[in-house]
């Protein structure tokens, strides 16, 4: 299965003959996956958990009281968890993040969707690969023309100087184009994965 760089194909729906607690969603930054994660709470009435909130990428979104429960609980269960950026690193804390999240969700008995592109490229593909997932396909340019949409909007809303807003862009766009080869190779890989088990 190829990554799509310049036309969209159709979502994979993957395990949705199984009765489960748990939707993921999961795919590229920028492909669409919080509004395909809103349409499914719809559908299903599940909540959603966003696993972005772990590293506090998302400054402008509002936890819900769930999300701000697991994630105090998870601290404290994890206080070298406790400082987002000292997490960034750490090649363990998605897969406990996972974990943690699943307990949660049994003792609680809450149906939910999982909504974050850490699935894709971070989370351990064996520890929920039976669970029901929807792979958001988007165009590779299409996610990051997003990516780029989004990231300068909050930049615009930190009221920095022009000068300083015109250096937060440049740093920006640098990052995009250094990792350009690597979230290329990380849709590639996760793809594949699917491949091997389900077609």
């Amino acid at each position: 299965m190829k990554v799509n760089l310049f036309f969209s194909k159709k979502d994979l729906y993957i395990n949705f003959d199984k009765k489960t607690d748990m939707i993921i969603v999961t795919g590229m930054s920028g492909s669409g996956k919080s509004q395909l994660a809103i349409s499914l709470k719809e559908k299903y009435g599940y909540e959603i958990i966003s696993f972005d909130m772990i590293f506090d990428y998302d400054e402008n979104r509002e936890l819900s009281l769930i999300e701000k429960d697991i994630l105090t609980k998870f601290r404290r269960c994890y206080p070298k968890y406790k400082v987002a950026h000292l997490i960034e690193n750490d090649e363990n804390v998605c897969d406990c993040f996972y974990n943690f999240v699943k307990k949660y969700i049994k003792k609680e008995k809450i149906k939910f969707i999982f909504d974050g592109s850490y699935f894709m490229k971070r989370v351990n593909f064996e520890l929920f690969k039976n669970e029901r997932i929807v792979y958001k396909r988007t165009s590779f340019l299409k996610a990051l023309f997003r990516r780029d949409v989004r990231n300068i909007s909050r930049i615009k809303n930190k009221n920095y100087s022009f000068i300083r807003f015109l250096k937060e862009i440049y740093w920006h766009y640098r990052y995009n184009i250094k990792h350009l080869k690597v979230w290329y190779k990380e849709e590639r890989s996760f793809l594949q994965k699917i491949d091997n088990l389900y077609v």
